[in-house]
């Protein structure tokens, strides 16, 4: 389970520009794509379009306390004037997510698991 335990102390850090712009030993923001030879979302990362907040912290044997997590982390985001985009966790990550918002809402969720098949009584 990845979580607190193998992140940097972003908490620590005086907002999401110290922990989230990623930075090469050449100083450049931006992530680099050894499989293209070119560095990709330069100019967003430098000028603050987007930033990673990290993921939230999960508290094993604790759904509520890690619900409460992941709302404030989203509401972070938005608080500051951004648009947060989720990616990862299970099926229950919407609820947090979703109850961070004041205002409507649109949400796309992609499930890459195969559990669409109807349900029908008596076949597997």
């Amino acid at each position: 389970m990845k979580g607190r335990r193998s992140c940097p102390d972003r908490d620590s850090a005086p907002g999401p520009s110290a922990s989230t712009q990623y930075v090469s030993n050449t100083g450049e923001p931006g992530y680099f794509d050894p499989s293209v030879g070119r560095r990709f979302l330069q100019h967003e990362m430098s000028h603050r379009r987007i930033v990673d907040l990290g993921d939230a912290d999960i508290i094993p044997t604790n759904v509520a306390g890690t619900f409460d997590n992941i709302t404030a982390l989203v509401a972070r985001a938005l608080s500051r004037g951004g648009t947060p985009i989720v990616l990862g966790g299970d099926h229950a990550i919407s609820y947090p997510v979703v109850r961070a918002f004041s205002e409507p809402l649109y949400v796309i969720h992609f499930d890459a698991h195969l559990d669409y098949m109807p349900f029908v009584h008596g076949h597997p």
